[in-house]
């Protein structure tokens, strides 16, 4: 917890000061901030993959120390970076640290509690990543203000120091690992086989039926993901709002600064508005036990919507501060929820791979967005494109609300049946 405290405070002052840098110091462009963000989404989605095969082949805490040193180094080039290019070049560093952080930390808690407490730990670990959220963009604009637009990028590498050695004290629960899906209707583990362990000759129609190494890549992991119809629906809900999310990684900056006229102070500021709704959803979701299905899903994407939208169809700062407020909360709310129903559906040995496969198709998909922010935002203005992105939130949550064919956990289960003859 305090590892991923310090670590997200880091990050997301690291995120006020490289878009400082770019607005503030180059006087950076749309196209050129598309660039710079490409330059950073990119690499996870291959790190990603990587990472998330090394979660389930060793363990989240290994690949998650790893992560952090890779960020380290990433924070001290972006930080000594004197042009555009090298703080690309260094952004790429940073962005593979960050790829292989996700899958580890989203594979971390069933290996560390039992399957009762698993909603109540993911919520705090949402809270405690939000914490970082103010933490990271008050100490990054206090950095700003006193060391000028790179200070919060040494604070940044020193919190990843800080975070290696708590994960170094980390110890994962024995026995933990070899969990499988737990289903709805009566909270009873399914019979645990590690897809590594099933023969290579088992019925390979069947998720868990089929051998390690088909499942140790991209392909084999969306097709491991595809099969598991909850795991299916909270990949594309997530894939979906991120793609909206996306066109804020490029014009939130110029939003603040040339829509609420606002300097990059008032950026941190509205990111630590944004991590208070997010405390306040965490606290929320952690509540929930007996609304842990899809459906709610959907519902904690309008509310995010909500926010988007709200946030981005005005001209003054505290209306603005509302409306990312809102957004926070949807999304405080919708990460435990997405978190604990991949950890009901899929066994533990393939937490990391499914895991890997979200993060490198929500790295991927930024991609587009991101190259389409600048030409939308040239043509119909940065505004109108960000309301856009949380109007396309809006109609997702619907989706997600009025779709009826994963239920719940239970056909997660049945999904993930192993025929009686492929069990040890």
């Amino acid at each position: 917890m305090i590892a991923e405290l310090v670590s997200r405070s880091g990050s997301a002052a690291s995120f006020i000061a490289v878009w400082a840098i770019g607005v503030y110091e180059f006087d950076l462009g749309a196209g050129a901030l598309a660039v710079l963000a490409l330059c950073n989404t990119v690499p996870r989605v291959v790190s990603s993959i990587v990472a998330g095969r090394m979660v389930d082949r060793f363990d989240p805490r290994r690949v998650l120390i790893v992560a952090n040193v890779v960020g380290a180094v990433g924070s001290l080039l972006q930080f000594a970076s004197p042009s555009p290019v090298l703080l690309g070049l260094a952004s790429m560093v940073a962005g593979v640290g960050f790829g292989a952080f996700m899958p580890a930390i989203g594979s971390i808690t069933p290996r560390l509690v039992d399957d009762d407490h698993l909603l109540p730990a993911n919520a705090a670990l949402e809270l405690t990543w939000q914490i970082g959220f103010i933490v990271g963009p008050l100490a990054g604009a206090l950095a700003i203000a006193v060391g000028g637009t790179r200070a919060p990028l040494l604070f940044d590498a020193a919190s990843f120091v800080v975070a290696i050695a708590c994960l170094a004290a980390v110890r994962l629960t024995a026995g933990a690992t070899e969990r499988g899906p737990v289903g709805a209707a009566d909270g009873k583990a399914v019979d645990p086989v590690p897809v590594d362990s099933v023969p290579a000759d088992g019925p390979v129609d069947s998720p868990l039926a089929a051998d390690a190494e088909e499942h140790g890549g991209f392909r084999g992991g969306l097709r491991y993901t595809w099969a598991n119809p909850l795991a299916r629906y909270v990949l594309v809900l997530n894939t979906g709002m991120w793609i909206g999310i996306s066109f804020f990684i490029v014009l939130e900056p110029l939003y603040v600064a040339r829509v609420l006229e606002a300097d990059a102070v008032v950026l941190g500021l509205l990111q630590t508005a944004f991590g208070t709704g997010a405390i306040v959803g965490a606290a929320v979701a952690a509540r929930l036990h007996r609304h842990l299905e899809p459906r709610a899903l959907g519902a904690t994407l309008a509310l995010a919507g909500v926010g988007m939208v709200g946030y981005t169809v005005t001209r003054s700062v505290v209306l603005a501060a509302v409306g990312v407020g809102v957004w926070g909360a949807g999304l405080g709310l919708w990460a435990p929820l997405a978190r604990t129903m991949i950890h009901r559906a899929v066994p533990v040995s393939h937490h990391g791979r499914v895991n890997g496969v979200m993060s490198s198709l929500q790295s991927g998909l930024e991609v587009a967005p991101v190259l389409a922010a600048g030409p939308l935002a040239d043509a119909i203005g940065v505004q109108a494109t960000l309301i856009g992105a949380g109007v396309s939130t809006l109609a997702l949550s619907a989706w997600g609300m009025l779709h009826r064919e994963e239920r719940g956990p239970e056909q997660a289960e049945s999904a993930l049946a192993v025929p009686a003859g492929s069990r040890r």
